[in-house]
């Protein structure tokens, strides 16, 4: 089962999928707050052309705070997934 996995830091608060070229389920993620304090955490799918953006998950996370689902969520072709973290952030998804 193909993942996007990766850690975001101060230096890089945004990371971007590969564009799904065939439709394709998100059959669960994981995220987890690294640092101490409080952290902005959003989870969208995009596309940029024409410009469209998706929000499906948002939460301040806690100190060393984690968090998972096993909801599935469909892409369609065209789309990426967007991880978005002004502080340390691992994530891990698993997509079908």
């Amino acid at each position: 089962m193909p993942v996007f996995k990766g850690f975001l830091s101060p230096a890089s608060t945004t990371q971007d999928s590969q564009v799904f070229n065939i439709p394709a389920t998100i059959n669960s993620f994981y995220l987890y707050n690294e640092l101490i304090g409080t952290n902005s955490i959003t989870v969208s799918i995009f596309r940029d052309s024409p410009a469209e953006e998706i929000f499906i998950f948002y939460k301040e996370f806690t100190t060393k705070e984690s968090y998972s689902t096993s909801i599935p969520l469909l892409i369609i072709p065209g789309y990426q997934i967007r991880i978005t973290s002004p502080k340390d952030l691992y994530f891990y998804f698993t997509i079908e």
